[in-house]
């Protein structure tokens, strides 16, 4: 397979640009690899467990509790196992005296075995970040291609199937998955006599409600008698005034 025809080697979806990686898995590794002091510093500093000193003796039978975090001990050995991973995969030549692993990135990408390091240097941030964070709450984004349900937290960019390490972008999947939503919402009101704000939540904002009255004023539009005498609309009505044109009616 050419260099032009290959398929980016981490999230094995977008095609690879003039290496094994596509141009966004390229940027996330450039910036994660030149993050490296700053992640090995927030390891460091979360190593030490807040009152978990241990205790001056006294012949207590009870053991003091450890007086370190061990998933900061552990990651601070996957960090330093990852990193002569990398160091691994370069050839004699590029690893010199005072040559940091970011200064050889251009090198790395053009390896193919680049895919798997990148993506085990992603793990090893997501690991770190949830060490800091309480676990968020993860939403349902469909079926991956192999089958595999997909959960995420809602304020995450990219996530990795648990099942074939296959990434997806997570706030585009929420669009559209939304966007699904909101067409099946505005099927099923369609006969719903609404207000103009609510319609517009319904639409997501693509409706606006000052929109709806300026059709109401210019006779587009029939409205309908509701709660305390203010006006409701068809939601069905205003979604043919709206037509294809988006409301620039």
């Amino acid at each position: 397979m050419s260099r032009e025809e290959r398929t980016c080697a981490a999230c094995k979806t977008h095609p690879a640009h003039l290496s094994w990686l596509c141009v966004g898995c390229r940027g996330d590794f450039e910036s994660q690899v030149q993050r490296l002091p700053r992640l090995r510093d927030e390891l460091e500093a979360a190593l030490v467990k807040s009152g978990g000193r241990p205790s001056g003796g006294g012949g207590s039978a009870i053991a003091a509790p450890l007086p370190i975090n061990l998933n900061a001990s552990d990651l601070l050995a996957d960090l330093a196992a990852w990193q002569r991973r990398a160091w691994s995969l370069l050839p004699a030549g590029a690893r010199r005296p005072g040559v940091t692993l970011a200064g050889v990135v251009p090198t790395l990408v053009l390896l193919p075995l680049v895919g798997d390091v990148a993506g085990e240097l992603w793990w090893l941030y997501e690991r770190t970040r949830r060490l800091a964070e309480p676990p968020a709450e993860r939403v349902g984004l469909g079926r991956c291609t192999c089958g595999a349900d997909l959960l995420a937290p809602l304020d995450a960019h990219r996530e990795r199937c648990s099942s074939c390490g296959t990434v997806h972008d997570v706030q585009a999947l929420l669009a559209e998955r939304t966007a699904r939503a909101r067409a099946v919402a505005e099927a099923d009101y369609a006969d719903q006599l609404l207000s103009p704000a609510a319609i517009e939540a319904l639409t997501g904002g693509r409706v606006r409600a000052e929109r709806i009255r300026q059709w109401k004023r210019r006779g587009k539009l029939e409205s309908h008698p509701g709660t305390a005498g203010r006006p409701v609309y068809r939601l069905g009505d205003v979604l043919e005034v709206e037509g294809p044109r988006g409301g620039r009616a």
